[in-house]
């Protein structure tokens, strides 16, 4: 019970982060998600079940704060989430090289999955460079933050299995 609230608090104080303070270290308009990195970096060390249930419950947060379509971002969390696990089963997870370049690449589909779908309601928005920089500025935070998620999941109470 305290890994599920412990994630919990985590993931909210990562969104209010996210859309607080991490604002002013914008470049250009463009600022990196340390939700989505740390996402991305715990569903790549615990696999597939804590992640998507992360990556879900992050987009459910995204999805009640920025848009008036709900759906978009836990769908594209979810699926984030899952390929992140995938990349984490074939991988050691000691090494932060993978998981930093994952990043890159997962935060690039990302954008580029929400880009299509809002393409598809006949949304406007920023455009692919936005994407791009994002996904670079997204790397460089989980050079940062891979480490600390992977100490995180290494304590005790993170390393007790889930009982619903």
């Amino acid at each position: 019970m305290k890994k599920i609230i412990y994630l919990f608090l985590i993931t909210l104080f990562l969104f209010l982060l996210d859309n607080t303070l991490i604002t002013f270290i914008a470049i250009n308009h463009i600022y990196p998600s340390i939700l989505l990195v740390f996402i991305i970096s715990y569903a790549i060390i615990n696999g597939s079940l804590e992640g998507m249930i992360l990556g879900v419950l992050a987009g459910a947060f995204q999805d009640l704060y920025f848009s008036k379509y709900i759906g978009i971002n836990m769908l594209s969390n979810m699926i984030i989430c899952l390929l992140a696990a995938e990349i984490g089963k074939s991988i050691f997870k000691d090494k932060s090289i993978v998981p930093i370049v994952s990043t890159f690449f997962l935060s690039f589909i990302k954008g580029l999955f929400v880009l299509g779908v809002l393409f598809l309601l006949r949304v406007k928005t920023a455009g692919i460079s936005v994407v791009l920089y994002k996904a670079l500025y997204d790397m460089v935070i989980s050079v940062l933050l891979y480490r600390l998620v992977f100490k995180l999941s290494e304590t005790k109470t993170m390393k007790k299995e889930w009982r619903f």
